[in-house]
């Protein structure tokens, strides 16, 4: 009991000591199962604002299909089946945090083997899991301006993602190079700011060869995520509902 309630102390001072003093907080051992407790918290946090954000996506996608002319059955029936989907999803939240954790510390710890910087997979993945709260931060951040603005703003197809980085300077952009802009911004940055911190501290390696294990992983990620966005505009302008 003792250990544990040392470990819970620890893991809570070095989540908290991250946003302060980062460089003192990854010259904590962030092996093992480190990375526990900013899944608890972090899953949770995720799960809550997931769970605020579903009512905003049931309109959002109610009005697309309103605008598309689907008729009121297929609406009914595909909102239907997005809340019962939902229910799960947000159960979901947690393990599917915890996988792209998994995701982005192999990423690194291959990035590592590459530079022959010392890493183990361990030490990534409690990096990585320490250095996610600005993500946090940015998603809560998303979700304060989606209620701002009212569900009244939602009939525009990117409404769910409003602009938060160098998007916000260059709104004439169009998809998916705007949702690239968008990731310019000051969560992604602190993001892998820490990362770069706690690589060096984790592998004792100075930050320019941190960055050089980091970046890829953080490239890669943008990558997949514009093909998606890619992916999924070429499906919705074929889809008639």
């Amino acid at each position: 009991m003792k250990d544990l309630l040392n470990w819970l102390r620890t893991g809570t001072a070095t989540f908290f000591e991250v946003a302060v003093d980062p460089e003192s907080a990854f010259r904590r051992d962030l092996g093992g199962h480190s990375y526990m407790l900013p899944l608890c918290v972090l899953g949770l946090v995720f799960a809550l604002m997931a769970w605020l954000q579903a009512p905003l996506a049931i309109q959002w996608t109610r009005l697309q299909m309103q605008a598309a002319n689907a008729s009121p059955d297929q609406v009914s029936a595909s909102l239907a089946v997005m809340m019962r989907v939902q229910r799960w999803a947000l159960a979901a939240v947690p393990a599917l945090l915890f996988a792209k954790w998994v995701l982005s510390a192999a990423m690194v710890w291959l990035a590592a083997q590459l530079c022959l910087v010392n890493l183990t997979f361990a030490r990534g993945l409690g990096v990585v899991a320490y250095s996610y709260l600005p993500v946090c931060f940015r998603d809560a951040t998303v979700l304060f301006i989606l209620w701002m603005r009212g569900a009244g703003t939602l009939d525009h197809p990117d409404a769910l993602n409003p602009a938060i980085g160098l998007n916000l300077l260059l709104p004439q952009l169009s998809q998916p190079w705007s949702t690239l802009a968008g990731n310019c911004n000051v969560f992604e940055l602190w993001y892998l700011m820490l990362m770069v911190l706690g690589i060096s501290a984790a592998a004792a390696v100075r930050r320019r060869t941190a960055l050089a294990v980091v970046l890829p992983g953080w490239l890669a990620t943008l990558l997949i995520q514009l093909c998606l966005i890619s992916l999924g505009q070429s499906m919705r302008s074929g889809n008639s509902w």
